[in-house]
């Protein structure tokens, strides 16, 4: 066997030389992985359909950074990936977050800092992963408001982890809803909302 179809771990991290062609021929090759990093190369969706055509044992995948991928593959992916339990498209060009089937198994996602995300991506991912979801990340979603996260809290009832920095339409009223709906939160990040005032984060505090 080849080196590449040995390995059940490959980082490939900031390679930006490699072409999207390079990328989908190492994911072929490597049919055994179980976690895969191809985060700031220049992935994009040709690659995200190799890893889905090929990787199915596949459990954590970073894409973080990769600005050719959008929703084109996405069904794929979790379509070929069904074990997958982490996935991060930070700073990707997803915008609807397309899902085929639900999944049981994906528990920690990342969405952060997708300039094109809609409300609709925030919908899909709720009704897709909601009852595994334990940790997600929408920092800087200019598209949520308090009315998508009470949706989002309300269908991610076990989330313990949630990123929401940035996010400039969330008020106190939707961080009411998140402490009613998630009663197993540990970690809330809410730097730089600006909606967020002084008197009402202390009528949520109390």
């Amino acid at each position: 066997r080849s080196v590449a179809g040995r390995l059940t771990t490959l980082s490939l991290s900031g390679c930006r030389a490699l072409s999207p062609a390079a990328l989908a021929s190492l994911v072929n090759a490597a049919r055994d992985l179980r976690s895969l990093d191809l985060s700031h190369t220049a992935a994009n969706d040709v690659v995200v359909e190799a890893v889905g055509g090929r990787l199915g044992s596949l459990r954590c995948c970073s894409l973080r950074g990769c600005a050719g991928i959008g929703d084109a593959a996405l069904p794929l992916l979790f379509l070929g990936c069904a074990r997958l339990e982490a996935l991060d498209l930070g700073h990707s060009a997803v915008e609807i977050f397309p899902v085929s089937h639900s999944s049981q198994s994906l528990r920690k996602l990342a969405l952060c800092h997708c300039p094109n995300l809609r409300a609709e991506a925030i919908t899909s991912l709720a009704e897709n992963f909601g009852e595994s979801l334990v940790q997600l990340s929408l920092a800087g979603a200019g598209c949520l408001d308090d009315s998508g996260l009470l949706a989002l809290a309300v269908s991610c009832a076990r989330l313990q982890r949630l990123q929401l920095s940035h996010c400039d339409g969330l008020t106190e009223r939707g961080v009411f809803y998140l402490g009613m709906q998630c009663a197993g939160l540990l970690e809330l990040r809410l730097c730089g909302c600006l909606g967020m005032r002084d008197d009402e984060v202390a009528q949520t505090a109390a």
